[in-house]
């Protein structure tokens, strides 16, 4: 019985971690929308591309799928407190995990950083 429980407790937890990595791609597609990089496509394509080399990358590691997702949802997310209207408590009352949030501001370079500041940081 026991391990039933267990069974249905990850089922659940990882339903959720698949919702929440769901919400952050609809997010950064949001945030992004309108926005072209410096090659004239869709903004949206980058994160998109970030997210598809961090999970592959990720999947050669011996990873948890929790770990694996939060690091797509960091890679969706990125680059949209700094690009973006989205704040930090945007991400909160959409229920992004903490630590990906955490990670996120890591990944913000601050208006009037210095870009070889930035970098030392991260």
């Amino acid at each position: 019985m026991n391990n039933s429980k267990h069974i249905l407790d990850e089922k659940s937890s990882f339903e959720h971690l698949n919702l929440q990595l769901s919400k952050a791609r609809e997010i950064a597609r949001n945030a992004h929308n309108g926005q072209c990089d410096k090659a004239h496509q869709p903004y949206f394509l980058h994160p998109d591309a970030v997210s598809q080399i961090v999970i592959k990358n990720i999947d050669s590691q011996a990873s948890s799928e929790e770990f694996k997702i939060h690091a797509m949802i960091v890679s969706y997310l990125h680059d949209v407190i700094e690009d973006t209207s989205i704040t930090v408590d945007d991400l909160r009352k959409q229920e992004i995990p903490e630590v990906c949030i955490q990670a996120i501001e890591t990944l913000t370079k601050k208006e009037g950083q210095d870009y070889w500041e930035y970098l030392s940081e991260i």
